[in-house]
């Protein structure tokens, strides 16, 4: 009775020592929940809380070591986030893939798994620098939304060595709080992405209505948008007069000079294709691109979005980067909603431009105008005399022009202004100012141009216009073809004081010494 008596003592003791230890493991389970819940609360340290919660887990299961995985989308595996025993080494090279390992099966058919003896499981694999002895093994899945995002993992119970069913019911417990630290952290990054992105598209939308100059404002775009969002190149490109290809009107990333000569069709490349479609395309690697137009063997992924204003596109938004997959539907959708207001800007800006020269330029020849003509003539000769350089003026008028309206119509003589006016700009320097003085007189003011030099633009002009096929309606009466001349007067300063009237009128008795010698000549004065 007496040998009865202390053997159920003894049992007792045994069971109040179970009842007190799985009483202080559930006071200390409940203590760190309650701290792991203060620090996901607390903010949005993720490397903190994730180390606290692996630290926690490793303590309570009394296990060895303990690692926590995530997965990384980009490269398709799992990489060590964090970990309790393991080497720096091997947290830094050890990378699984979905179904490879104890882990990487967790992580594919997201279920955990409670494994007595690790090494001897079909599903281990032993990895290079992981020079460990695996006993018992809890593996737990980390679940955000039903999606798989990771895995934790414990192994070697440190007395007996091997894990229990209320082991992996704690872990799974703390792998619900990672994933609640995980998901608090994705919110709290959303939201500070996102503030961050209407904070610099407001910023770029003030930036690019700062300016009604197009070109300016292409510029402001492109900078602005690889500046803020680290794109490695930004282009816009724009559709021509014809509608019949893009030309690059803004780049940044790129010199602008090696692209300012390629026009890329409709339809053709990336930028073609959406051009054509108005539809955006990501494309994660060029090289597979059907009719890819390669700038430059850097580039690796492009994404284009189309630019339009009222229904009609004027052109694309276009970014690459020299690493691949580089753009997502992060990307896509910030530059739609920037494609927007930059569409506008550029319409504006266009606007504002087609405003500003029909005030300069005359409406028929699309040549300057008299008061454009009349102001750059003051700026030019101001100059000229400022830094004692040369300045020329050539006057030309078409012989004979009243007859050939009377002959011919009104009509015909228009068209007939029309391409005079492109003979003149066709045959001067890139820096003269070709203008409509009136009726059919043509000033060209040559910036820094000697006498010499002006007579012969003028002799290359009169020989081009005697040599065109003025073309009428082919009347039956008239000739299919008729020839027109032009009489041209040049004068020029150097080192003297002159008024822009002053030089007008000697280039105008230039032009009536042409027409008192006959017409169809150049004269000097």
């Amino acid at each position: 009775m007496l040998n009865q008596n202390k053997a159920k003592v003894k049992k007792l003791e045994e069971e109040l020592v179970i009842l007190n230890k799985d009483r202080e493991r559930l006071s200390l389970e409940l203590s760190t929940l309650r701290l792991i819940i203060s620090e996901i609360n607390r903010g949005p340290d993720l490397d903190k809380i994730l180390n606290l919660i692996m630290e926690k887990a490793v303590q309570i299961v009394e296990a060895e070591r303990g690692s926590l995985m995530l997965f990384d989308p980009k490269k398709e595996e799992l990489y060590i986030k964090s970990a309790v025993g393991l080497s720096k080494k091997i947290v830094s090279t050890v990378r699984i893939k979905p179904g490879e390992g104890i882990a990487g099966w967790v992580f594919k058919e997201g279920k955990p798994l409670l494994i007595e003896e690790g090494a001897k499981d079909p599903r281990f694999k032993e990895f290079e620098n992981a020079q460990v002895k695996l006993k018992s093994i809890i593996s737990v899945p980390l679940k955000i939304k039903d999606k798989v995002v990771g895995v934790i993992n414990l192994d070697n119970k440190r007395k007996n060595g091997i894990f229990n069913i209320d082991d992996l019911q704690l872990l799974s417990n703390f792998a619900n709080h990672v994933t609640i630290a995980l998901e608090n952290l994705r919110l709290h990054r959303e939201i500070k992405e996102e503030l961050k992105e209407h904070g610099l598209i407001h910023e770029i939308i003030n930036s690019i209505n700062s300016t009604l100059n197009l070109e300016e404002v292409l510029l402001k775009v492109v900078n602005s948008i690889r500046e803020y969002f680290n794109y490695s190149i930004c282009d816009i490109l724009l559709l021509d007069e014809q509608n019949e290809n893009l030309y690059f009107a803004a780049t940044d990333g790129y010199s602008a000079k090696s692209r300012r000569n390629i026009r890329i069709k409709l339809g053709e490349g990336i930028t073609g294709r959406v051009a054509v479609t108005g539809k955006p395309l990501v494309v994660p690697d060029v090289t597979k691109f059907e009719g890819y137009i390669c700038s430059t063997k850097e580039v690796r992924s492009e994404i284009t979005v189309p630019l339009k204003a009222g229904g009609e596109i004027i052109g694309v938004f276009n970014v690459e980067s020299r690493k691949l997959s580089a753009f997502d539907e992060h990307d896509l959708r910030l530059l739609s909603i920037l494609s927007v207001p930059v569409a506008i800007a550029i319409q504006n800006a266009r606007l504002h431009q087609k405003m500003k020269n029909l005030a300069i330029t005359d409406e028929l020849t699309g040549l300057y105008n008299f008061r454009y003509l009349k102001e750059h003539l003051e700026e030019e000769v101001r100059r000229a005399q400022r830094y004692e350089r040369s300045l020329a003026l050539i006057m030309a008028d078409i012989d004979h022009f009243k007859e050939y309206n009377d002959t011919f119509g009104h009509p015909e003589g228009n068209k007939a202004l029309k391409s005079l006016a492109n003979i003149l700009k066709s045959n001067v320097r890139e820096v003269d100012i070709v203008g409509r003085y009136g009726g059919e007189e043509f000033i060209i003011i040559l910036p820094e141009a000697k006498q010499k030099q002006a007579q012969e633009i003028a002799e290359r002009i009169r020989l081009k216009v005697e040599e065109y096929k003025f073309i009428n309606n082919k009347d039956k009466d008239y000739p299919a073809e008729t020839k027109l001349t032009l009489s041209l007067g040049v004068t020029s300063c150097f080192r003297e004081v002159i008024s822009p009237q002053g030089l007008i009128y000697k280039a105008d008795q230039a032009l009536y010494l042409a027409k008192r010698k006959g017409r169809n000549r150049v004269e000097v004065i």
